[in-house]
């Protein structure tokens, strides 16, 4: 057991000294000005969900949009697959109960999020069409 340890414990310190020694060789000296300049090329502002909970709920086109408004350079997404085979942007597996069907809606509508069980609003059972019939509306004072 000992030795097992022992032995870990060197690999952990080569590991550390084959770091450090590569940090040390890394780069010819620059300038501050340089340095800084390539540290905030490399710095990577996120807008997760499309800035999820700041202004806007996730993974809407406003949310998308107004992070690309703050100059974020990526955009954090999620996907699912509809039933009939299409990708759409959306965080949840299922239908947020929050969100109502459109009340303007015509044809088949799909399951009211109010009622209906947590199989029958999972987006892999839904197709798009039916997608489409939802909506998630936006606080008013936006």
């Amino acid at each position: 057991m000992k030795l097992r340890i022992g032995a870990l414990l060197l690999l952990g310190l080569l590991a550390c000294a084959l770091c450090a020694a590569q940090l040390q060789v890394a780069e010819s000296p620059v300038s501050a000005d340089t340095a800084s300049e390539r540290k905030a090329d490399r710095f990577d502002v996120q807008a997760h969900a499309g800035g999820k909970g700041w202004v806007f709920p996730g993974n809407i086109l406003e949310a998308f949009e107004y992070a690309l408004d703050l100059q974020v350079t990526t955009l954090e997404l999620d996907m699912n697959y509809t039933k009939d085979g299409v990708i759409i942007v959306i965080h949840d597996r299922n239908i947020p109960l929050e969100w109502h069907i459109d009340p303007d809606a015509t044809g088949a509508l799909p399951p009211d999020p109010t009622t209906a069980s947590e199989e029958e609003l999972a987006i892999k059972n839904l197709t798009l069409e039916q997608i489409k019939h939802y909506r998630c509306e936006l606080p008013a004072e936006l």
